[in-house]
């Protein structure tokens, strides 16, 4: 983000930043407006000569020179302009299969960065992850748009415990996680009657509550547990199947 600060005072605008930076537009303003918010007031205003910061934004951008400075001078210390070290996200999705895939030995040099797919896209977007393997709906991330360098689409299957029954008339209880759209929305537009009984980003708290059977849950087909406890659910499709895409 302080990179993203400098870049915008020294270029005049966002625009300008955005391809000093290779980073999207909407990408250099959803970093500003996080940074605002974590300040609590405005860096930039826009005027006639073009984007300018703020008085507020002017302290920042004396504190944002030092640090940037100061990290630069650190790295040159290792006789390097950049980390050796590739900082790796993944959805706690992949996470298995990567490791499954790639071995100790491919990981030797990289750090791992396990998390939901909201956190993975919010590390690209402040640059503190440098490639990202994470799951994304149609609706999400338009800031990071311009990053994908490939995506696959999954087939989405709804899975329940195997001794789970609804009760007659009653709505279908679902378990979900925080970035919940792609699983609400198709219940929505058919008109489906549902409850959100636990709502995590934590892939095991959600699993254990599949297993306990307190409600139902959509995941891409391919990771389905093949576990004798839960089985695939045949009343709906999930629609609109998310992505995985894989970012630089």
């Amino acid at each position: 983000m302080f990179r993203t600060v400098i870049a915008i005072a020294e270029a005049g605008s966002m625009s300008k930043a955005a391809d000093v930076l290779n980073l999207s537009q909407p990408a250099i303003s959803a970093q500003v407006k996080r940074l605002q918010r974590y300040i609590g007031g405005e860096l930039f205003i826009r005027t006639a000569s073009g984007t300018n910061p703020t008085e507020l934004g002017k302290l920042v951008l004396q504190q944002a020179r030092r640090i940037i400075d100061a990290n630069d001078q650190v790295l040159r210390l290792g006789g390097s302009e950049r980390p050796s070290v590739c900082r790796l996200g993944v959805s706690q999705f992949f996470a298995e299969p990567l490791f499954d895939m790639i071995g100790k030995a491919g990981l030797s040099d990289i750090f791992v960065i396990g998390e939901h797919s909201s956190e993975i896209r919010r590390g690209l977007v402040e640059r503190f992850i440098d490639v990202a393997c994470l799951f994304m709906h149609e609706a999400d991330g338009h800031e990071i748009e311009d990053l994908i360098v490939d995506e696959f689409k999954f087939e989405t299957s709804w899975v329940k415990a195997r001794d789970f029954v609804t009760r007659p008339g009653a709505p279908i209880p679902i378990i979900t996680l925080p970035e919940d759209n792609w699983i609400i929305e198709p219940l929505e537009r058919m008109k489906v009657a549902y409850q959100v009984v636990l709502r995590s980003s934590d892939s095991a708290v959600r699993a254990s509550a599949l297993r306990a059977g307190l409600g139902v849950t959509a995941m891409p087909s391919v990771f389905v547990p093949p576990a004798r406890h839960l089985q695939g659910l045949l009343f709906a499709s999930a629609g609109g199947s998310p992505s995985c895409r894989l970012h630089p």
